[in-house]
């Protein structure tokens, strides 16, 4: 019994040992546009060309056997929602040198032909003395609501609410649509309910909510045309020989390259698994030098030091290596096309 017990504290101490040696560091990575703008196009001005819905959304809420018929007011507010967030997104990443959003009056035709022509996108683009122009062509949303049964008036409640957007980048030198963005996306919502009334405590309204995701669709669409910024969880390690010490008292004086000559020691003469942890410190101290290359060979070098180890705590360090050595790999990649986009980080 005293063997067992003693077998099981020293499990524990091994799991919180190798936890305790995991040390998380969060940065920000530059992520690259989805298409790549020609340089030439410095200005843009957004155009609200989608035809608001003319009549209400009747909703048919689900519950249990009952259905319950509401019909909320028509939301003629989404275009604008969404090309006001794409706007002041844009404008806060300051990849364009302006956004402007378009308040020219246009008479009725302008939606039946303009892209057609393209004549009306290029006087819009001269008015406003821009390169290019972001069209909304049109938008769609959709909800759903259902109720789900616990007891006698107690009911959970969920929502969900899908939207659609057609963007168009039209280029005032090419004459020409550079392309074309079919994007779609949701936002759930749930609470308790003691009715079948609605709205639900705590839920936004379908009007709301149509609006919070035409804003969400804004947002999301500067991804497809312009660099962002993305929070990403890294990290190294900070036990193992009393060397691993030194180079943590590196990191947090911010001397990543002091830290990485440290771990290189510790990979030249560290035991096995010293060698597997220091190789991926060392990818950690490139990548946030700068030296994605450099970095996912570290980390594929750490990868497979992992995969000639055993035991049930290299497992989780192999998924965790393999993982990393893909995302720095497709930084890698990524790196080449933001050179283009901006001319590298």
């Amino acid at each position: 019994m005293k063997s067992a017990q003693g077998i099981i504290a020293f499990s524990i101490f091994l799991i919180l040992n190798g936890c305790a040696s995991i040390t998380p560091y969060k940065m920000e990575v530059l992520r690259p546009a989805t298409i790549t703008i020609p340089p030439q196009i410095k200005s843009v001005v957004i155009i609200n060309n989608a035809t608001p819905k003319v009549d209400s959304v009747e909703v048919h809420i689900v519950a249990g056997s009952k259905f319950v018929r509401y019909s909320p007011e028509v939301v003629d507010s989404f275009g604008t929602f969404a090309i006001n967030e794409c706007q002041r997104e844009l404008a806060r990443r300051q990849f364009f040198d302006t956004v402007f959003i378009d308040t020219t009056k246009r008479h009725s035709s302008f939606i039946a032909e303009s892209l057609k022509t393209q004549k009306q996108l290029m006087e819009i683009c001269q008015l406003n003395h821009t390169d290019a122009a972001i069209i909304l062509e049109s938008y769609d949303y959709q909800p759903f609501l259902e109720y789900t049964q616990l007891g006698e008036n107690a009911y959970t409640f969920n929502q969900k609410v899908e939207g659609k957007a057609v963007w168009t980048l039209y280029s005032l030198d090419a004459d020409s649509i550079l392309s074309r963005y079919v994007q779609t996306d949701s936002l759930f919502w749930d609470n308790y309910a003691f009715s079948l009334t609605y709205p639900v405590d705590g839920i936004p309204s379908l009007t709301e909510s149509f609006n919070q995701i035409a804003s969400r669709l804004g947002f999301f669409y500067c991804d497809f045309i312009a660099p962002y910024w993305d929070r990403v969880n890294r990290f190294y390690h900070s036990n193992g020989s009393s060397y691993f010490g030194m180079a943590t008292e590196q990191v947090k004086l911010n001397k990543w390259d002091e830290a990485s000559k440290i771990w290189f020691f510790i990979y030249k003469n560290g035991s096995k698994l010293d060698k597997a942890k220091a190789a991926h410190n060392i990818a950690l101290a490139k990548e946030v030098l700068g030296d994605f290359k450099s970095a996912a060979s570290w980390a594929y070098e750490s990868m497979n030091l992992y995969e000639k180890l055993h035991g049930v705590f290299n497992v989780e360090n192999k998924e965790r290596e393999k993982l990393y050595y893909i995302d720095i790999s497709k930084r890698y990649f990524d790196s080449k096309k933001l050179s283009k986009q901006i001319g590298g980080e």
